[in-house]
């Protein structure tokens, strides 16, 4: 093999390309999907979401009125799939026309034999336009099958999760079965998505494999950071930080008489009293007279009438000064006097 030419530079290229966006989803699905943890400080969206669709399938299959949410919550899964499904298989049907277009494919290989890292070396390219092109969608297609099949299992799911509940059910669908078609699902969705996002740098290596290398680096980097998430961030506070802040709030929140003063001063507010009037019937003679009464500093020796205006009761002294305010004010404005 000669170091120096061409084919040799491709060939370390797309396996360090390539290779870094396979062997992170292998570790991912495989070591990773095992329980396998690297630090216990991050989480992986896609262990949380295996777990939550196997909680939210049991407690969907386990409780009846649950059900139709789980139902309506794999209409909206399915929704997505089918999406996705649709687009790919359209970008892979209209990419098969390149295939058959000499041109086409004459100017994708004139494009590769410039690259910007390749032009000086000699020698032929590892692989024709034809089968970078067929690679880009056989990554498609295969991403429409992932899809295809997880419509197929969350269809499925529905039925499970209300054949669970059932009285119908002899036994023989338990929850367990309905976790696994519930997982299964989730599984196939996550495969087929990342079958899509290598569909971009296998369109790039139709371009040069300096686009395959960018493309791969950048794309794997962001999948990455993407599918975890630390749980030491400020988003995310650990039990100290929680401790800290309810001692917190315990110290500033205001006890005894004071905190009673307090209370009564907020309920008498000119804002929620007017909230109260607009709202319709609303007694506040019982609510003042044992404010008052708790209170201990007015002391009411008058007797004590009720006033309606309006929807609204109001209690008000004996006398006609207290009938007029209720005219001239409405209820309204007497209650920002009170």
């Amino acid at each position: 093999m000669n170091w120096g030419s061409r084919t040799t530079a491709e060939l370390i290229i797309v396996i360090i390309s390539l290779g870094g966006f396979i062997c992170y989803h292998v570790w991912l699905f495989g070591f990773r999907g095992r329980g396998y943890k690297v630090s216990a400080k991050y989480h992986d969206f896609f262990q949380a979401g295996k777990l939550a669709r196997s909680i939210w399938a049991e407690a969907c299959a386990t409780d009846e009125k649950d059900a139709i949410l789980g139902v309506q919550q794999a209409r909206n899964a399915m929704t997505a799939c089918t999406y996705l499904a649709t687009i790919s298989v359209a970008l892979a049907t209209a990419g098969i026309t390149i295939i058959f277009d000499d041109t086409k494919i004459q100017r994708i290989q004139q494009l590769a034999l410039n690259d910007a890292m390749l032009r000086h070396l000699s020698g032929s390219t590892l692989v024709q336009p034809t089968l970078v092109v067929a690679l880009a969608l056989g990554s498609l297609y295969a991403s429409f099958i992932c899809f295809a099949q997880s419509v197929r299992l969350y269809v499925h799911t529905g039925f499970y999760i209300r054949a669970c509940t059932s009285r119908f059910n002899p036994g023989t669908l338990t929850v367990n079965e309905a976790k696994k078609v519930c997982i299964h699902a989730g599984m196939a969705f996550s495969v087929g998505l990342r079958l899509f996002y290598l569909f971009i740098p296998l369109v790039m290596w139709s371009i040069g494999c300096t686009a395959l290398l960018i493309s791969s680096v950048v794309m794997t980097s962001m999948i990455a950071y993407m599918d975890h998430f630390d749980m030491t961030s400020p988003e995310l506070p650990d039990e100290d930080d929680l401790e800290a802040a309810q001692s917190l709030t315990a110290r500033q929140t205001p006890a005894g008489p004071a905190a009673a003063s307090a209370g009564r001063a907020a309920a008498g507010s000119p804002d929620v009293l007017e909230l109260a009037a607009t709202a319709g019937s609303y007694s506040l003679g019982p609510v003042i007279a044992a404010a008052l009464a708790a209170d201990g500093s007015v002391g009411s020796t008058a007797g004590t009438s009720t006033a309606r205006q309006g929807g609204v009761q109001v209690a008000v002294g004996d006398g006609a000064a207290a009938a007029a305010d209720i005219g001239r004010a409405g209820p309204a404005g007497l209650l920002r006097q009170q």
